[in-house]
């Protein structure tokens, strides 16, 4: 056990219940419950009522940095090395032991063992392992993460303050694109970005298509509640024959994001959108998503095949410099025209995301794509 564990003392979570379940009630068993105070409460509660001003991706950080019940600073910043200007690992215990972070002695024994090798890498395996010890939310595991765990101890605590609670009864939060492992792909970025309005996804691969469902969470008295929807992300496999139908089954007349891998060629996007749904738009990585978490924004022109008449037509390239200097020239004449990008055999998602982006720079709703001649 580490000194800093052994010196706190803490006793183990009877039956994975949390000690911030016993706040304001003076219980609990073995040593002492750490001091829990409401200084916290104001500025939590001003986040809360400045949620619905934010996009969905932004109010995770907000509540994140806005509503702290407990230290949750040090174990946000866990991934980052010391020596890279992360936190001292005795911090980071400091911080777990705080907000209760452990059912038993074998939790915290195995949370820190995975700990160890973990920092400094792209990996969540330590919030898995807590999460399978120490079960605390109502998803299948793939989302176990420290902002994950950060929000639940927020839920906890804020939904016994009275003045707290109604206000997190309205709160909503997307999620990571994630399968049941915990993967996603790495999204492009763009330099125009929309706040997500939908949890219909079309996830495009080099040889498959997937429709299913974004997650999003819910703050409960129990914690973090996950509403994964009826066809959990990443869905169902469907042919080139069967997207339309699927889409028009999941997504009805709302948006679809088309979510596609940065590094991956662009003309699968081009394939994939040939489908004829009227509301489809390129996902892209949303700016103020936690470490950790890549939470979605999406493209502001919707993506559609062939223009239906003349108009600019814009090569997009191995590098879209060219494509986004050629954009930013048009004329309030060529803009008010149908707007055609033309994907290029060597451009990558992440390149045709720069360009879509200078499109949506001039406020166009809809853009044009088509694959290059041979």
């Amino acid at each position: 056990m580490r000194a800093v564990a052994i010196l706190l003392a803490f006793a183990a979570c009877k039956g994975g219940a949390s000690k911030l379940d016993d706040i304001g009630s003076g219980s609990g068993s073995g040593s002492a419950a750490p001091a829990v105070t409401t200084a916290w409460v104001p500025a939590c509660r001003v986040t809360l009522e400045g949620l619905a001003k934010l996009g969905p991706a932004r109010r995770v950080q907000a509540l994140l940095d806005g509503c702290q019940p407990c230290d949750t600073t040090a174990f946000l910043q866990w991934r980052t090395l010391a020596e890279d200007g992360g936190p001292r690992l005795e911090l980071i215990e400091l911080a777990m032991e705080s907000c209760e972070a452990f059912c038993s002695d074998k939790a915290r024994g195995t949370f820190y063992g995975a700990l160890d090798t973990a920092r400094g890498k792209q990996t969540e395996r330590p919030w898995r392992r807590l999460a399978e010890a120490c079960p605390q939310s109502g998803s299948d595991g793939r989302f176990a993460s420290a902002p994950l765990f950060a929000l639940d101890r927020i839920a906890r605590a804020a939904a016994k303050d009275p003045t707290l609670a109604p206000l997190l009864a309205q709160v909503e939060l997307p999620l990571p694109p994630w399968a049941s492992t915990g993967s996603g792909v790495l999204l492009p970025e763009s330099a125009v970005i929309k706040p997500l309005t939908t949890r219909a996804a079309l996830t495009v691969t080099q040889t498959e298509l997937w429709v299913g469902t974004l997650a999003v969470a819910k703050l409960t008295p129990d914690g973090v509640t996950v509403d994964l929807g009826p066809s959990p992300y990443p869905g169902d496999r469907v042919g080139a024959d069967g997207v339309t139908a699927a889409l028009h089954t999941l997504g009805g007349t709302n948006p679809v994001v088309v979510i596609a891998p940065s590094g991956m060629r662009a003309s699968r996007v081009v394939e994939a959108i040939g489908n004829g749904y009227p509301d489809l738009r390129l996902a892209v990585a949303a700016p103020g998503s936690p470490d950790g978490w890549s939470l979605l924004g999406m493209s502001g022109p919707r993506l559609a095949s062939k223009a239906p008449g003349p108009g600019p037509r814009v090569e997009v390239g191995a590098s879209a410099d060219a494509a986004v200097a050629a954009l930013s020239a048009l004329k309030p004449e060529e803009v008010a025209a149908p707007i055609t990008l033309v994907v290029a055999a060597d451009a990558t998602v992440a390149e045709l995301a720069k360009a879509i982006g200078a499109v949506g720079y001039h406020g166009v709703s809809t853009v044009h794509l088509v694959k290059a001649a041979p």
